[in-house]
């Protein structure tokens, strides 16, 4: 880490345009922003451990786009279940366990847009 690192920041003093256009920015405002987006609800607003993986992580149903974008990781609970199910058969997964599922959401977006309402609200998921 440190010599990836060190590579990055003798690379960015080089040629800081550059370095800013093909690396800072698509990670800053790409992989960062996807990352909070679908990493967020994934326990967030959950019961702490140590409960079982039915109380302490969240599925997000989604769209088929988003399902497809994420390799159907957006099954959490069940990946943390079952880690060894291939991510495209984690649908079929969520079928079966739904009913013991304790946080289930229909999409990102309505999760994110509740989360929003509630601190607006003062208070915290």
């Amino acid at each position: 880490m440190i010599a990836v690192v060190t590579a990055l920041a003798i690379a960015t003093n080089a040629d800081p345009r550059a370095m800013l256009f093909f690396y800072w920015a698509p990670l800053l405002t790409g992989a960062c922003a996807w990352i909070a987006i679908t990493i967020a609800p994934e326990h967030y607003g959950c019961d702490a451990v140590p409960a079982f993986a039915f109380e302490t992580t969240r599925s997000t149903i989604s769209n088929a786009w988003m399902r497809w974008f994420l390799w159907g990781t957006n099954f959490h609970t069940e990946h943390h279940l079952h880690p060894n199910v291939p991510a495209p058969r984690l649908a079929e997964l969520h079928d079966y366990i739904a009913p013991r599922c304790a946080h289930i959401e229909p999409s990102y977006l309505r999760w994110h847009a509740r989360l929003f309402r509630e601190l607006a609200k003062g208070s915290r998921g």
